[in-house]
């Protein structure tokens, strides 16, 4: 039917059609639900607490999903959507996305640290800002994780710090 017509392409960006709710290139988050908390309504992806109150009720723990929103005051991603990817997720093959703080950066060694979870740059394509400058205060990371909760493979990095500054 038109539903399955509507879902084309071969990678992480490739969710298009009528009824996409949410632009996944445009996601900040895409990856696992770690926890559910649901008298909060907060989730853990990627090792980043997400308040998304008016989702939380939808999801489990398992679920791969991506993630739109903005970051508040306390620099916590306040979701405006989450959507359930219908992908099954396959740890280091499954593209995952991580726009957060980052907490270190150690060139020498080609790894940073963003959120709660370690980020292997050696193989990461990294913006001409990130060239220039390294890491911003908010970095997005786009890669695999081998391993849930484990180091995350980065293909491509950026310096996000604009999304906190609401520009």
């Amino acid at each position: 039917g038109a539903d399955v017509e509507a879902i084309t392409g071969a990678d992480i960006n490739a969710i298009t059609g009528a009824d996409a709710e949410l632009n996944i290139s445009a996601a900040k988050l895409i990856g696992v639900v770690e926890a559910v908390d649901y008298s909060t309504g907060v989730i853990d992806v990627l090792g980043q607490q997400v308040i998304a109150e008016a989702f939380a009720a939808n999801l489990v723990v398992g679920d791969y999903v991506a993630i739109d929103g903005e970051f508040n005051s306390d620099l916590q991603l306040d979701a405006s959507y989450v959507q359930p990817l219908t992908e099954v997720y396959a740890p280091g093959v499954s593209e995952v996305r991580l726009t957060g703080i980052t907490m270190g950066y150690s060139p020498l060694v080609g790894q940073a640290q963003v959120g709660q979870v370690a980020v292997d740059l050696v193989s990461a394509t990294l913006s001409p800002t990130t060239q220039a400058h390294g890491l911003g205060l908010l970095t997005t990371v786009d890669g695999v994780q081998p391993m849930q909760g484990g180091i995350i493979l980065a293909k491509s990095v950026a310096d996000s710090t604009e999304l906190m500054l609401g520009e």
